[in-house]
């Protein structure tokens, strides 16, 4: 259970570090030439930074739980 609410949290935590990255990426492409793209591009930041964030918050889980043994 405890694995389920570090992956959520994480992919969460993930997602808001991507919403960031996105705002990054709107100012690189030009939104009235290539719409299409730049939902595409923010789309796949947003899966990319909430997969790693799920993964990175299971790593601590780990440690962590290896830390109290």
């Amino acid at each position: 259970m405890l694995k389920i609410q570090y992956g959520i949290a994480g992919f969460f935590a993930g997602v808001f570090i991507g919403f960031l990255a996105g705002l990054v990426e709107m100012r690189f492409i030009d939104n009235t030439k290539h719409p299409a793209m730049l939902f595409i591009v923010f789309a796949l930041t947003l899966l990319v930074c909430g997969i790693a964030g799920s993964g990175t918050a299971i790593r601590l889980l780990r440690k962590k739980a290896r830390k109290d043994q």
